[in-house]
């Protein structure tokens, strides 16, 4: 029989489905404890076991606003709080080109789930459904700055033009949305970091490391490129590799006799950024 997975142990970005990662956390946490039972998660969100039990079905949907406050008594961190609520709104997406904004952000987020963000802005926009929902739909490229248009592509139902129109205005002032000329722009909010570049870079090595440890095939490609932070040292011996392999690949070419097929190889290390070494 398989172990009970902890609920530390689960990992939000991991799933494409929020109910998914719902029913693992809920089920984790009551083999811990037996009073995380569905009707405790329901009273949390004020609402009832009943409608839980249809969401986690997959017979309703998640409300937003309870979806807000689901993160927050979890003790979602803001960048959690963007992947959950993206999840919800991506399983109601009513547009291919919402579900594949909204694929495009939850990609975003995964990838950078390690780096710490500004949080002022995002727990403003996090204030309401509304808000959030907005926000999204900005990003949009078909995006219409159109009250009855807006309106459509809402869960929301409650909202008149004048409350769109009120958080519309909301969002510029926080900036998370800017007007260029007649359209409005979402801003990139979600995924400002306050890391140096340097440590992006690490993060990328990290990423490529990663990669390799869950790599078993040795017959596919592993990767064609990522970011090293090296010391002017390690820098030289890998410049002298590369240049060796390069002899090796010319003689192989050279010994090549059959012409079936052109190929493009890139093989090279670029200075990205310099750092001084603290004395």
């Amino acid at each position: 029989m398989a172990q009970q997975q902890k609920a530390s142990e689960i990992n939000l970005f991991d799933f494409s489905d929020y109910r998914e990662f719902l029913k693992s956390l809920f089920e984790a946490k009551k083999a811990e404890n037996s009073k995380f039972s569905l009707n405790y998660f329901s009273r949390i969100i004020d609402t009832s076991d009943a409608y839980l039990k249809l969401v986690l079905l997959s017979k309703r949907g998640l409300n937003l606003d309870k979806a807000t406050l689901l993160a927050k008594k979890l003790g979602f961190s803001s960048t959690e709080t963007s992947f959950f609520l993206t999840l919800v709104l991506a399983d109601s997406a009513k547009s291919k080109d919402l579900q594949l904004y909204y694929t495009s952000v939850l990609n975003a987020l995964k990838e950078k789930k390690c780096l710490p963000y500004e949080t002022e802005n995002l727990i403003s926009i996090f204030r309401d459904s509304l808000t959030w929902e907005l926000y999204s739909l900005v990003g949009l490229a078909t995006f219409r700055d159109d009250s009855p248009w807006i309106s459509q592509q809402l869960r929301n139902r409650k909202a008149d033009s004048s409350r769109i129109k009120a958080t519309l205005q909301f969002l510029i002032d926080l900036g998370a949305v800017k007007k260029e000329g007649e359209r409005l722009k979402a801003t990139d909010v979600i995924l400002k970091s306050n890391l140096s570049l340097r440590h992006i870079y690490s993060l990328a090595l990290e990423r490529a490391q990663e990669h390799l440890e869950d790599f078993y095939d040795p017959t596919k490609d592993i990767f064609t490129s990522f970011c090293l932070i090296l010391s002017n040292e390690a820098k030289k011996e890998i410049q002298n590799i590369l240049e060796e392999t390069k002899l090796h690949i010319a003689a192989a070419v050279k010994k090549s006799k059959c012409k079936e097929t052109v190929c493009h190889l890139n093989i090279s290390l670029y200075d990205v950024i310099h750092t001084k070494t603290k004395p």
